[in-house]
């Protein structure tokens, strides 16, 4: 779009922070290298949703003054059934609120509205609920701006089994992450 002009959104995903010391020094180099206008972190900030990774987490989004945030896999309960992580998608809204509005909320960034989708499960096939589909589907029509949409999952069938774009009628969506560890 026109409107955009050059605008940059450092989109970081998938840093599990359990052993977080090495991971650390990488993104505060990123963040520092990489001038950016908003700062997106789309899930998996944590490894299995432990306190001490919440505790560094917090403070790495701060540190890097990351703007919002949506979980992934990792930070709920449902990414494995051989966890011990019980976190429900509104306990890691609580917890991450500073960043968050919602598992599924929007921003006016300005130049755009930008658009998350914190309503994926893990279970395979990782398709969006009815819920966050009709959600979407509402939100994108009510639209006054371009959309840029983030999740964790990338969008491809979802619920209504037809591709992204033919689906929302745009030209596109983006992810940060597509689970390669």
């Amino acid at each position: 779009s026109p409107g955009y002009g050059n605008r940059t959104i450092h989109v970081v995903g998938d840093v599990h922070f359990d052993d977080y010391a090495a991971r650390l020094a990488t993104l505060t180099a990123d963040r520092d290298a990489l001038p950016t206008e908003r700062r997106v972190q789309v899930g998996d900030l944590t490894d299995d949703a432990e306190t001490a990774q919440d505790t560094a987490a917090l403070a790495w989004l701060a540190s890097a003054e990351v703007d919002n945030v949506i979980p992934g896999n990792h930070d709920l309960s449902s990414y494995s059934p051989y966890t011990l992580n019980t976190r429900t998608p509104a306990q890691f809204a609580a917890t991450y609120s500073d960043y968050m509005d919602g598992a599924n909320y929007t921003v006016d960034a300005g130049f755009a509205t930008l658009v998350f989708l914190g309503n994926i499960p893990d279970a395979v096939p990782r398709v969006a609920p009815s819920t966050t589909i009709d959600w979407l589907e509402e939100t994108l029509a009510a639209a006054t701006k371009d959309c840029l949409i983030f999740c964790h999952y990338p969008l491809f069938n979802t619920v209504r089994k037809a591709p992204v774009e033919e689906q929302f009628r745009t030209d596109g969506a983006g992810t940060g992450n597509n689970h390669l560890h």
